[in-house]
């Protein structure tokens, strides 16, 4: 399964699009840019994590 939103630089980044949310840079699979997503910060400081979900 290829993951809709992804933080790093994909192996196919020519399948996905480059979007920058408050000064951090994800990439958006190019099929599931027509949804919108909200993106929130879950955890402690360093020990968190990004949750990304489909509005």
């Amino acid at each position: 399964m290829v993951p809709a939103v992804q933080a790093g630089v994909p192996v196919a980044e020519k399948e996905y699009e480059k979007s920058v949310f408050d000064g951090v840079t994800i990439y958006i699979r190019k099929d599931m840019l027509d949804k919108k997503y909200a993106i929130n910060w879950i955890g402690l400081w360093i020990f968190g994590r990004f949750e990304v979900r489909e509005i």
